[in-house]
């Protein structure tokens, strides 16, 4: 479940991302450009890192708790 959101979120936000800087305003265009799926790709996977990297923080940190 949690790569589930991890991936939708991240998706979402490359999206919006995409969307906030281009010149169109419709999604299917964004889309078809090959270049702009090169983008949408590579923001999602940054964002994708940006999140497992928060869980994984998250998750030591809470091991480390338990320890003390």
């Amino acid at each position: 479940m949690t790569h589930f959101v991890i991936i939708i979120s991240s998706l979402s936000c490359a999206l919006t991302l995409v969307v906030l800087n281009s010149k169109t305003l419709t999604i299917s265009k964004l889309l078809i450009d090959s270049k702009q799926q090169i983008v949408v790709f590579v923001y999602t996977l940054l964002f994708m890192s940006v999140l497992y990297t928060g869980v994984w923080i998250y998750l030591q940190s809470k091991r480390n708790s338990k320890d003390f």
